[in-house]
C-alpha cells in the first residue's frame, strides 16, 4: 500500500502543472494528444524552447506594462498580451494576441488567462497555436503561481540602476497544431526563486538571465531549458 501511494504521489509531480490533453477548442473534433518530447531531437527540443521562452517574454512584458498604472488592490481584466519588441534577439513567435487578467497587489503582480495566447511559431508549425496559463504548479508543490514579484526598492535606487528585475513564476499549457496532429506541452518554471526577467531601461531591451525551466509531454517525457547571464538558451 505504501508502495502504492508512492508511485501515486511521484507521478501526480511528475506531471507539472497539469492541464495537457483535450479538445483543443476552437470546435475541433480533433482529440490533442500530449507531445512525445523523447523521440526529438536535441535541437528540435531548443525550438520548442526557444518558444516557450519567448512565450513567457511576451507574457512577462504584457503584465508588467498593463500593471504599471494599477494601484494596489486593482484588476485590469482587458490587459493585451502583445509584442513590445524589447528584445535581445528577434522573437520565434509572430503574430500574438490574447488577453490576460492583471492585479497588482503590495508585493506582486498576479495573472491569469481571460483570452487564450495565439500565436504563430515558425520554428514548429504553419498554423495557428494556443498557450493558456493553469492555476496550479504541482511540481513545485506550490500553492500558486503565475504571478511576478514586485522588487523592495525605493524610488532613489530605482533611478539609480540601469536594470529593472523581477521574479516571474508561470505555469500553463501550449497546444501546438502540428502536421501530425494536435499536441500539447505543459510548460513551467521549476526553481523557487522563479525566472529571473532583467529589463535594461537605457537599450529598453529585456531577457530571462540565469533562469530554468520544463517542459512535460507524452508519458511524462520532460526536457528542461537554461539560460545563460546574456538571457541566451543553452544547448540541450
Amino acid at each position: 500500500m505504501k508502495k502504492l501511494c508512492l508511485f501515486v504521489l511521484i507521478s501526480t509531480i511528475l506531471v507539472g502543472c497539469g492541464g495537457g490533453g483535450g479538445d483543443s477548442g476552437g470546435g475541433s473534433n480533433t482529440k490533442a494528444t500530449p507531445l512525445d518530447l523523447g523521440n526529438l531531437t536535441s535541437d528540435v527540443k531548443k525550438q520548442y524552447a526557444q518558444v516557450n521562452y519567448d512565450t513567457f517574454l511576451v507574457i512577462t512584458e504584457s503584465a508588467l506594462n498593463c500593471a504599471k498604472d494599477l494601484k494596489v488592490g486593482e484588476t485590469d481584466n482587458t490587459c493585451a498580451v502583445i509584442d513590445s519588441g524589447n528584445h535581445n534577439e528577434g522573437l520565434s513567435i509572430e503574430d500574438i494576441s490574447g488577453t490576460l487578467s492583471v492585479q497588482k497587489q503590495s508585493d506582486k503582480i498576479q495573472i491569469s488567462t481571460v483570452k487564450d495566447i495565439q500565436f504563430h511559431a515558425p520554428l514548429i508549425n504553419q498554423n495557428t497555436n494556443n498557450f493558456k496559463l493553469n492555476q496550479n504548479n504541482i511540481a513545485n508543490k506550490k500553492e500558486e503561481t503565475n504571478f511576478i514579484t514586485i522588487p523592495e526598492t525605493n524610488t532613489q535606487e530605482m533611478a539609480d540602476s540601469e536594470t529593472e528585475s523581477n521574479s516571474v513564476f508561470l505555469c500553463g499549457t501550449f497546444t501546438f497544431t502540428n502536421d501530425d496532429g494536435i499536441k500539447t506541452v505543459d510548460a513551467f518554471e521549476h526553481e523557487y526563486r522563479g525566472l529571473i526577467y532583467s529589463h535594461n531601461t537605457n537599450t529598453d531591451e529585456s531577457h530571462f538571465f540565469e533562469s530554468s525551466s520544463r517542459m512535460v509531454g507524452k508519458n511524462n517525457t520532460m526536457f528542461d531549458w537554461n539560460t545563460d547571464d546574456n538571457g541566451v538558451i543553452k544547448p540541450i
